[in-house]
């Protein structure tokens, strides 16, 4: 799987999961199955990625969203 980024302070990453398998998805949300696959979509705020995570969700309720900082910290889970 692809490395954590490096983030500055106030950027965030949001990772993508299959809600039924829970298997990581790369951020054209098809299947991560490749080291080569980008997998963390980096965000300037927690706010821009919270966008991204309703406009995803409403197009597709069968993913959940982990939102990491730049500390590698979960600092929010959407299922």
């Amino acid at each position: 799987m692809q490395k954590f980024p490096i983030l500055n302070e106030s950027q965030v990453v949001v990772l993508h999961a299959k809600v039924s398998t829970g298997h990581v998805l790369d951020i054209n949300l098809s299947l991560a199955i490749s080291d080569t696959q980008i997998v963390f979509q980096i965000f300037e705020s927690l706010n821009e990625a919270l966008d991204h995570i309703n406009q995803v969700k409403g197009n597709n309720s069968n993913i959940e969203f982990v939102i990491y900082d730049s500390n590698e910290k979960v600092i929010r889970y959407i299922g």
